[in-house]
């Protein structure tokens, strides 16, 4: 990863990782809210930048931990965690880039319900967030199709 890429994912994961744990919580509840940090960070799995993408989720999981006043390491355990098992069933078993999407839903619904310890908090809403999530994370992939940010261009060194 180089110190351009590394740049612009602490600026970006900064910006989401405060919006996230601020802004969206005031307007609606935590149900809804979609995981911001974990859309950009999934986004450069589904587009196959793996180092990319386990750099923005332990980044912009070690926001989230400092903004939200939580138990600082907890978010890039678990983001990472479940990375490691997606990307071994990319590997070994799917080989498509469907395997990162289940992995996306997986990861936020694992995500929350481990940080509320309570598996009765399961609900129809949980879903809604969830899609919400994954609604930005196809954003973000085509944002990085589209306009190249984080592509290799020719004759190039980044």
């Amino acid at each position: 990863m180089s110190t351009r890429h590394l740049t612009f994912i602490i600026l970006i994961n900064f910006a989401l990782a405060f919006i996230q744990t601020s802004f969206l919580y005031a307007l609606s509840p935590a149900v809804y809210i979609p995981n911001l940090v974990l859309a950009f960070g999934y986004a450069f799995l589904v587009d196959k930048k793996l180092e990319l993408g386990a750099g923005s989720l332990f980044i912009g999981g070690i926001l989230v931990d400092l903004f939200g006043l939580g138990i600082i390491g907890l978010t890039p355990l678990i983001f990472l965690t479940f990375f490691m098992i997606i990307r071994f069933l990319d590997a070994y078993a799917f080989k498509s880039w469907a395997t990162y999407i289940l992995g996306l839903i997986l990861t936020h619904l694992g995500y929350f319900l481990l940080l509320t310890f309570s598996f009765n908090y399961f609900s129809f809403n949980l879903l809604i967030g969830t899609s919400n999530t994954l609604i930005l994370c196809l954003s973000f992939v085509y944002i990085n199709q589209q306009y190249g940010f984080f592509t290799q261009h020719k004759g190039f060194n980044s």
